[in-house]
């Protein structure tokens, strides 16, 4: 339903391409009823091969990026940690679901000035409403100010996030008040869509808007983040965890001594 544009063009195409078909059949035009056919099967598989796509990321028997970043993230059911977010509240939901009392802040830094996409506009639309908890904080926060302060939290959640700003500078300023707001040793869990073979059968033209994970690791690694686990989920979707390092890590490793546990 949020990406109904996208099925809409693809069924479209395959009701024009039936329609050239028949006429090309009816007029004798031998030459366009091969080209009617090509179209028609390509998309046909660029339909087909969508609604796969979606139904593996987010079906009920699906592989569910969100509960990979929890379990990448092993978090602390009474620590803090925070969820930035841009209005859409599920991932916000499902970490609070694993604490116990501890503190969840969720960040929304939606800007509709930035983040433009009509996609996550029709998003914003079916998010379940904003639940009265204990354990949850809401802010609304621009990305270059989150309101928390340094070394405040020990997991940051970044579910497909940076995807929806345009500008590299936009995704580095948000990644250094990320790494700002983290405790030492402490975890960001971050995911995206990436230029694999897969995702280049599934989503055709949509690829372009797609980074490479070479891209995210080079930006992640700049701001000062350490890449320590990825789970890639059948080509579809990456999920990594990235630390924060400690300050006495280069020290403890100079000297041949085991790492400070995280917190």
């Amino acid at each position: 339903m949020i990406h109904w544009t996208a099925y809409a063009w693809r069924y479209g195409g395959i009701v024009m391409a039936l329609l050239l078909a028949g006429m090309s059949l009816w007029r004798n035009w031998l030459g366009l009823v091969f080209l009617a056919t090509a179209l028609l099967l390509f998309v046909t598989y660029a339909l087909i091969a969508g609604i796969w796509g979606a139904q593996r990321l987010y079906g009920a028997t699906g592989l569910h990026p969100n509960k990979t970043l929890l379990m990448l993230s092993q978090i602390n059911a009474n620590g803090a940690v925070a969820c930035i977010d841009l209005g859409l509240k599920q991932q916000a939901l499902a970490i609070a679901a694993q604490l116990v009392s501890g503190k969840l802040y969720v960040l929304d830094i939606y800007n509709p000035q930035w983040n433009t996409g009509k996609s996550l506009q029709r998003a914003r639309g079916y998010a379940p409403i904003t639940v009265t908890d204990p354990r949850i904080t809401w802010y609304d926060s621009p990305l270059n100010l989150l309101p928390l302060p340094n070394n405040s939290v020990t997991a940051v959640f970044l579910p497909q996030i940076l995807s929806e700003f345009n500008q590299h500078g936009d995704r580095e300023t948000l990644l250094r008040e990320i790494r700002r707001i983290l405790k030492p040793n402490g975890r960001l869990l971050f995911s995206e869509r990436m230029t694999t073979h897969t995702n280049w059968l599934t989503l055709a033209p949509g690829i372009t808007r797609m980074q490479s994970a070479d891209y995210w690791q080079a930006l992640l690694e700049k701001v000062g983040f350490e890449m320590r686990r990825e789970e890639d989920l059948q080509g579809l979707i990456s999920c990594w965890r990235a630390d924060k390092p400690s300050p006495y890590a280069g020290r403890q490793l100079a000297f041949d001594l085991p790492l400070l546990p995280y917190e």
